[in-house]
C-alpha cells in the first residue's frame, strides 16, 4: 500500500504541472515572438525642420533617427551611429542632444519610442553633404541631405571702380565677395538707372551693357551698400584722319563714311555748328561745308579762304563762337624758314593780326583760342597766355611748354604735359593733375587733346592710335576700338 501511494502522488504532481504549464513557465523569459520584436529591421533619419544653416552654426533642430522591427514596432536600446559624409562641405560634427561636446561621429541609443536624437554643428566650408545614420552590427542605414550655406558678407576682392562703356557696348565686372571663412557669395548688383542693364551672376562675374547715355550708379547690397558708377557714353560721331583721308565714324566703329574733297587736307578742326570744318591746305585755308541732307552730311565743294601776306599755313584752331581762327604760317617776306608766326583773323580771313612772331611749331598743335576768341594760350619755350583785346601777355609756366585746349563752355583749360593731362582755370591758375599714366605703354601716345562738345570728356590718342577718353571729373576712362579719331563732331 505504501508504494502505491507514492506513485499516485508523483503522477498527481505531473498532471498538475501539465495542466498548469503556463503557470509553471518563467514569466520573464522571452518568447520567440518577443525576440523577433527586438531585431531592428529598418532605420530612418530626418530633421525636425529645414536642414540648412550657415557656417559655424549649431542647428536648432535635431536629427531624429528611428529604428523599427519587421512589424513596424519601435526598437528600444538599438545602437545608432551618426556621421557626416561629403567630399568637400563641412565638416559637420555631432553630439547627443544637450551635450556640449561635438565629435565627427556620435554613438546613440534609441529610447522607448525607438528614436535617437543628435545635435549638429556646421563646419566652415559651404556646400552640401549627407548625415548618415547606421544601426551598429546591422546592414541598416539611412541618410538625410544637409546644406551648409555661406555666412554673411565679410570682404571684397577686386572692389569695383568707376568705369565707362559706349552705348551698345559691354563691360565685364569680376568681383569677389566672401564670408568670414572665405566661402564665395553671389554678387547682388542692382541699379535704378535705365541707361544700363546687368546680366546674371556667373561665379562673381557680371556683364553690364550700356543702353543709353547716362551715369548708372551700380549698388552692391552688401556688406555696406558699396556702389560704383558706370558712365555710358554716346557713340558720338567723330572726325577721323588717316594721312590725307578724312572720314566720319561713330565712336563704336560704325557709320564709317569718307569725306570727299579736292585738296590735300589734314588736321582739320570743327566749327561749333558741326556743319563745317576748317582745314589748312598747301596755300591757305579751306572750309568744308557739311550738308545735313546727305547721308554723310558732306558738301564736297570746299570754300577757299585766302590769307593775304601769309604762306604755308600749318595748323589752325577755331573759336567756339565761330568768329575767329588762330593759325600758324610764314610771312611772305620770310625766306629763311625757322619758327612760324602765330596769327589771328576772322573766319573769312579778314582782320588779320600777328599774335607772336617766330614762336610756334608748324606741326605740333601747341596753341588754342578761347571760346569767345579773345584769349590765346600758346607754347614757345614757356607756356604763355595772351589777352588779345588788351595785347597783354603773361607767362603762366616758365620753361615748360604745355599744349593747351579751352573747354567749349570756357570754364576750364586742359593741357598736355608729357604723358600727363592737367587742368586749370581759364586764367591759368589752379593747376591740377587729371591723369598720370600708371605705367609705360598706357596713357597718351602723342600730343593730341580735344574736348567733347559738352565739356565733360577729353579725347587723346592711346597706343595703337586708338582714342582714349578721360572724364574731366576724373571718374572714368574709356578706350575705343577705332583708329585715327581726332575729335568729336559738335
Amino acid at each position: 500500500m505504501h508504494r502505491v501511494v507514492v506513485t499516485m502522488r508523483l503522477r498527481a504532481l505531473a498532471v498538475v504541472c501539465s495542466l498548469a504549464a503556463i503557470a509553471c513557465r518563467d514569466a520573464s523569459a522571452p518568447t520567440p515572438a518577443d525576440e523577433q520584436a527586438r531585431v531592428p529591421a529598418s532605420v530612418s533619419a530626418a530633421f525636425t525642420s529645414a536642414a540648412t544653416d550657415t557656417i559655424d552654426a549649431t542647428l536648432t533642430q535635431s536629427i531624429a533617427v528611428t529604428v523599427r522591427d519587421a512589424k513596424g514596432a519601435a526598437v528600444t536600446g538599438a545602437a545608432v551611429r551618426v556621421a557626416w559624409s561629403s567630399s568637400g562641405a563641412g565638416p559637420v560634427t555631432f553630439a547627443p542632444v544637450g551635450s556640449p561636446t561635438f565629435t565627427p561621429t556620435v554613438l546613440l541609443g534609441t529610447d522607448a519610442q525607438g528614436v535617437a536624437r543628435a545635435s549638429a554643428r556646421l563646419g566652415r566650408t559651404a556646400g552640401a553633404g549627407y548625415v548618415v545614420a547606421t544601426v551598429t552590427g546591422k546592414s541598416l542605414s539611412d541618410s538625410v541631405r544637409l546644406t551648409v550655406h555661406p555666412g554673411a558678407p565679410f570682404r571684397f576682392t577686386n572692389a569695383p571702380r568707376d568705369t565707362a562703356v559706349i552705348v551698345g557696348g559691354t563691360i565685364t565686372v569680376s568681383l569677389g565677395l566672401f564670408d568670414r571663412a572665405d566661402n564665395p557669395l553671389s554678387i547682388a548688383l542692382s541699379t535704378a538707372d535705365p541707361g544700363c542693364t546687368i546680366g546674371p551672376d556667373n561665379l562673381g562675374t557680371r556683364v553690364i551693357t550700356g543702353v543709353a547715355a547716362s551715369i548708372c550708379r551700380i549698388t552692391l547690397g552688401a556688406p555696406a551698400n558699396t556702389s560704383f558708377r558706370v558712365t555710358v557714353v554716346a557713340a558720338s560721331e567723330m572726325l577721323a584722319s588717316g594721312g590725307s583721308d578724312l572720314s566720319l565714324v561713330r565712336l563704336d566703329g560704325t557709320g564709317l563714311a569718307t569725306i570727299h574733297h579736292t585738296y590735300l587736307m589734314y588736321d582739320c578742326v570743327w566749327l561749333s555748328s558741326g556743319i563745317s570744318l576748317v582745314c589748312p591746305d598747301s596755300g591757305g585755308l579751306s572750309v568744308l561745308g557739311l550738308n545735313a541732307n546727305t547721308p554723310i552730311g558732306l558738301d564736297a565743294t570746299p570754300q577757299r579762304i585766302d590769307i593775304p601776306g601769309v604762306k604755308s599755313i600749318g595748323l589752325v584752331r577755331a573759336s567756339w563762337d565761330r568768329n575767329w581762327i588762330v593759325f600758324t604760317g610764314y610771312p611772305l617776306s620770310n625766306v629763311g624758314g625757322g619758327n612760324t608766326t602765330l596769327y589771328r583773323s576772322r573766319i573769312d580771313g579778314s582782320q588779320l593780326q600777328v599774335l607772336a612772331a617766330n614762336c610756334c611749331s608748324s606741326i605740333v598743335p601747341s596753341f588754342d583760342i578761347s571760346p569767345d576768341g579773345n584769349v590765346v594760350i600758346y607754347a614757345s619755350y614757356s607756356t604763355i597766355r595772351l589777352d588779345v583785346a588788351s595785347s597783354t601777355s603773361q607767362v603762366i609756366q616758365v620753361g615748360r611748354e604745355r599744349f593747351a585746349r579751352f573747354s567749349p563752355d570756357g570754364s576750364t583749360v586742359a593741357y598736355m604735359d608729357g604723358a600727363d593731362i592737367l587742368l586749370s582755370d581759364p586764367d591759368g591758375s589752379n593747376v591740377r593733375t587729371l591723369y598720370t599714366s600708371p605705367k609705360i605703354g598706357e596713357g597718351p601716345y602723342f600730343l593730341h587733346l580735344e574736348w567733347s562738345p559738352d565739356s565733360k570728356w577729353l579725347l587723346t590718342i592711346g597706343y595703337g592710335d586708338r582714342p582714349f577718353l578721360i572724364a574731366v571729373d576724373g571718374s572714368a576712362r574709356l578706350r575705343a576700338d577705332v583708329q585715327y579719331v581726332r575729335s568729336f563732331r559738335p
